[in-house]
């Protein structure tokens, strides 16, 4: 009987040891679990936050460097490629050594300071790529000089013996052949200066200018210039008399020629110098002594254009596009240097005038027909990599770290992120194939450090709080099926760049595929999808950048705006960046500005209309299959089957020492009780 109960009590307590440890192995699994899906750790923050707008959740993700014109210059209704459109190979008249230049001019001024019929590189600094290529003026007695300057800003000049402010037209004509620097009046020289072979300095990048000092707008001309000519060869004395009699000259060696036929202005008949038979009709431009005119490109006549094409190929090489091609391709607001920048860096220069439509971009395109697309939004600098990228993160520039590389500590002092934080706002970040070891500690692994800044912040690294918040991408679609999705999300997939040379319709597809499982989700009717581009990575893009409170904005980029409140097929022209994102941001959730610049940005409530009927999910001609296809291919590669993977192993790792235990425990009350009966048989 003892023995009897002994046994009950024995197998009861195995058993109850084994349900104990069993249900310790269900909460370490448990646990386990929550925390390789991304639970957030430390205290739980607001997840009913009121916003300004009906819009709870806002997703933005940057895709690299694209230009607006790249993806959408021909997109119907946006302000794209201009018709007959081309550009230069080369909008700088090239350097001349050795050169020719000639002019027809008329007044009866005089003048109070020189005035230039013509000139490159103007007067008044000596400094080296700021001195006088070559110019011809009137000085104030009404003689006409010519020369140039050398680079340590020599003058070398030759001037001419009468005076040329009669009220007739007149011809002048400057050579200088490396040696002797000539000046021709009317077709006879009239002026000789030997120079010991000094060099013009040939190095600026001003434009030619007729009427007023071409470094600065001084020095201006009073009275008409017609039939301007510029060669890079010395013309021979014969050649000049007998192209101002009968004003015909040899092309060859011509850079340009400005005939100002089309300028309406007649001659008013007075007499020309030499028998009007023989003579042009002379009407030129007539400068009034305050204004002037830059030579443009399309009088070269020494450079081949590029008009923009239509590019099949979705993979190409990737154009230069450094911070000096950025400059150098806006040119001071001409936005004529595009291919000289790719020139200049052994590039092809032909590449970056192709653009792409919507046989190429069909889900993009599909998008901007449905909801905004955004036609003035501008990267935030003409700099390039980081010091544009970090204007997403914090609307303010990372001067200091312009020059360094995508690696190692970026220690921003501010971002979105620890706004959100600070007011209880939800956010992630959702990583592909995210790694927590790559961070600033990690010299070795860098990938994915630049397009993922948080890593590089010692915080976000060491404070479980804000670092549980930094997720897998797979993570974004287990939470579009909670009712934890976040207030703020930001996606960050460097495998899905649409920079070149990689192919950008994978990156498009990916795309698509983060708003077509938005839109299947019960959160689409109040999230707002925002799709951007960080620069426009050499590509052509038509549209000068503007200039505000001192900052100089880079080109334009393609935005679009995906939302059920979105305007329905709706081009918006507002004057946008990165930091007009964080102000919409900001303003929806109740934070205060990172800086002046998203302070002073325009908001984005311009593409919204809140008052309209909720739209519905759009179709994108994905079928079920493709976009499942896609949407696993994602997870198994975020790491879907390692996490499987690490469960199962852990859990094995737990259950055999449990079972160890509980068939010792079993084996010695086994014995146990074999004691107790064999006591029991003895007595």
């Amino acid at each position: 009987m003892v023995a009897n109960i002994i046994s009950d009590k024995v197998v009861h307590d195995s058993h109850f040891e084994l349900v104990i440890i069993l249900f310790a192995l269900f909460l370490i699994s448990f646990l386990i679990l929550g925390n390789a899906r991304g639970a957030t750790a430390g205290e739980p923050l607001d997840s009913n936050v009121k916003s300004k707008t009906p819009i709870k959740h806002v997703i933005v993700i940057s895709q690299g460097k694209r230009s607006f014109d790249n993806y959408f210059g021909t997109f119907p209704g946006a302000n794209g490629i201009p018709m007959n459109l081309s550009v230069p190979l080369n909008p700088f008249p090239p350097p001349v050594e050795k050169f020719s230049v000639a002019a027809w001019f008329k007044t009866n001024n005089s003048l109070s300071k020189n005035g230039f019929l013509v000139n490159k590189g103007g007067i008044g600094v000596d400094t080296p790529g700021k001195n006088l290529n070559f110019g011809i003026w009137m000085n104030p007695m009404g003689n006409i000089v010519a020369g140039f300057e050398s680079k340590n800003g020599t003058d070398y000049t030759v001037g001419s013996n009468h005076k040329y402010n009669n009220g007739k037209w007149h011809n002048t004509i400057v050579t200088y052949d490396g040696n002797a620097l000539k000046l021709f009046m009317d077709g006879n020289l009239s002026g000789s200066v030997l120079t010991r072979g000094a060099a013009p300095d040939f190095s600026g990048t001003q434009s030619p200018r007729i009427g007023s000092n071409s470094l600065r707008p001084d020095s201006f001309f009073t009275g008409f210039v017609d039939e301007v000519r510029v060669w890079n060869r010395t013309l021979e004395s014969r050649e000049i008399f007998d192209g101002y009699t009968n004003n015909t000259f040899d092309a060859s060696g011509q850079i340009y020629y400005l005939s100002f036929e089309n300028n309406g202005k007649k001659n008013d008949g007075n007499e020309v110098a030499t028998p009007k038979s023989i003579r042009p009709e002379l009407n030129g431009i007539y400068l009034n002594g305050s204004v002037y005119q830059d030579v443009s490109p399309n009088s070269l006549q020494y450079t081949k254009y590029i008009k923009p094409y239509h590019l099949e190929k979705t993979k190409t090489l990737a154009p230069y596009d450094g911070s000096s091609a950025y400059k150098l391709s806006y040119n001071k607001d001409k936005m004529n240097g595009f291919l000289l920048a790719q020139i200049s860096n052994r590039h092809d220069p032909t590449l970056v005038m192709g653009y792409y439509d919507d046989k190429q971009l069909p889900y993009y395109w599909k998008l901007a027909s449905e909801f905004v697309l955004a036609d003035n939004f501008f990267a935030p600098t003409m700099e390039t990599g980081l010091a544009n990228h970090v204007y997403l993160y914090t609307a303010a520039p990372a001067d200091y770290q312009k020059n360094v590389s995508f690696r190692g500590l970026i220690d921003l002092n501010n971002t979105i992120f620890d706004e959100l934080q600070a007011n209880r706002v939800p956010w992630k970040v959702y990583v592909q194939n995210y790694d927590p070891r790559l961070n600033y500690t990690n010299d070795d692994l860098t990938k994915n450090r630049y397009v993922n800044l948080l890593p590089a912040i010692p915080r976000f690294v060491e404070n479980k709080t804000l670092n549980s918040n930094i997720v897998d991408l797979v993570q974004y679609f287990r939470d579009l099926r909670s009712d934890n999705f976040p207030a703020v999300s930001y996606i960050v997939a460097p495998n899905y760049d649409e920079s070149s040379p990689k192919d950008f319709s994978v990156g498009q597809r990916f795309v698509s595929s983060l708003v077509l499982a938005l839109m299947k989700s019960k959160h689409w009717s109040d999230s707002c999808f925002i799709i951007t581009f960080r620069e426009p990575g050499g590509w052509y893009d038509h549209v000068a950048p503007p200039i505000v409170d001192g900052n100089q904005y880079g080109f334009r980029v393609p935005t679009l705006i995906i939302s059920p409140f979105a305007k329905k097929s709706y081009i918006d022209s507002t004057f946008y960046d990165v930091t007009s994102i964080l102000k919409f941001v900001e303003y929806n959730f109740g934070l205060q500005p990172l800086s002046t610049r998203d302070a002073n940005a325009n908001n984005m409530l311009n593409a919204f209309d809140f008052a309209q009927e909720l739209r519905k999910p759009m179709a994108l001609n994905y079928n079920s299959s493709q976009y499942e296809i896609l949407r696993n291919g994602i997870m198994d590669r975020s790491g879907e089957s390692v996490y499987m993977v690490k469960i199962v192993y852990l859990i094995i790792l737990c259950v055999i020492p449990a079972t160890g235990v509980v068939l010792w425990r079993l084996q010695r009350g086994k014995e146990k009780l074999q004691f107790i009966r064999s006591s029991e048989h003895k007595n």
